[in-house]
């Protein structure tokens, strides 16, 4: 009875929000139908349907697919499991971080949000969202470390995207590169469906790891990995095939906790330093995340 509550509650929500946004027009129709028709087009996931138990990713994936059939995609930043696993509130230290630095004119402008998906606005400041000055702050502690000119990277190669919001912010910096996304096929989704709601169509999400081979193996320079804790939460040997395929990156930005199910990551990561001198590495403790790093590299 209360999950027939919960459901008609969620329902009456979205019912009433669509109701005050208004009706869709084409262009937004059309970014609606591609997206439904992907998370339609995938197949089951293991355990689907029956009383398999999954794994915690597979019920991220299961509840993500769930909303986006049943749900208005325009609401996707209030989604409980976007919330979940893609949407991090910065904390005030991050965003003053951010107004201490001498380009903070030019970056308070990239970090305006927009409507699509519907985000909620950051306590400090209404023009953006928490999850866009996370975004933002994870980059800066990165360029404060290795200053770079980001309009001259041809390439970034983003291991797990969220919902696009580093990649959006790269276009807004000056990025004219070729900038690439692999992820799960349930967040590909709705990484092109937002990216597309912001005219990125040339960003390239992407699933499937021989796609991603085929789009690295093209050499570029100067390129940049990054990996914000979603590197250190995938099993190892996934880690080791990403690792290969952008091996030759001039530019790394990671972060990661200290363990994911039996993996040691500060001891993973101190072994891949050591297996790649040719990369001046720097980590650096992200003091108001207990117990999580930075690691940053640069040719």
């Amino acid at each position: 009875m209360n999950s027939l509550k919960t459901s008609l509650k969620n329902f009456a929500q979205d019912l009433w929000w669509s109701f005050q946004h208004g009706p869709k027009d084409q262009a937004e129709k059309t970014r609606q139908q591609i997206l439904k028709n992907t998370i339609s087009s995938l197949p089951p996931l293991l355990g689907e349907g029956s009383t398999q138990v999954f794994s915690e990713w597979n019920r991220n994936r299961q509840k993500l697919r769930n909303d986006l059939r049943k749900k208005d995609p325009r609401n996707f930043l209030r989604f409980p499991v976007v919330q979940y696993t893609m949407f991090h509130e910065s904390k005030k230290s991050e965003y003053d971080f951010l107004k201490q630095q001498g380009w903070w004119d030019k970056w308070s402008q990239a970090l305006t949000e927009t409507s699509t998906g519907n985000p909620r606005p950051y306590s400090y400041d209404k023009s953006t969202s928490g999850n866009l000055v996370h975004t933002a702050y994870n980059l800066a502690r990165f360029l404060t470390t290795f200053p770079t000119d980001i309009s001259k990277i041809k390439r970034v190669t983003e291991f797990g995207g969220g919902y696009g919001a580093m990649a959006r912010l790269f276009f807004n910096l000056g990025f004219t590169g070729e900038y690439i996304i692999y992820d799960l096929p349930e967040f590909s989704a709705i990484q092109k469906y937002y990216l597309d709601s912001h005219s990125l169509h040339l960003v390239q999400t992407i699933s499937d790891l021989k796609d991603l081979q085929k789009v690295t193996s093209e050499p570029h320079s100067p390129t940049l990995f990054i990996a914000t804790w979603s590197i250190s939460e995938s099993p190892v040997e996934l880690r080791e095939k990403i690792f290969n395929l952008v091996t030759n990156s001039d530019l790394w930005l990671m972060a990661y906790q200290p363990k994911f199910e039996n993996t040691d990551n500060k001891k993973y990561f101190e072994s891949f330093i050591k297996n790649h001198l040719e990369i001046s590495w720097r980590q650096e403790a992200i003091n108001h995340l207990p117990h999580q790093t930075y690691i940053f590299g640069k040719k």
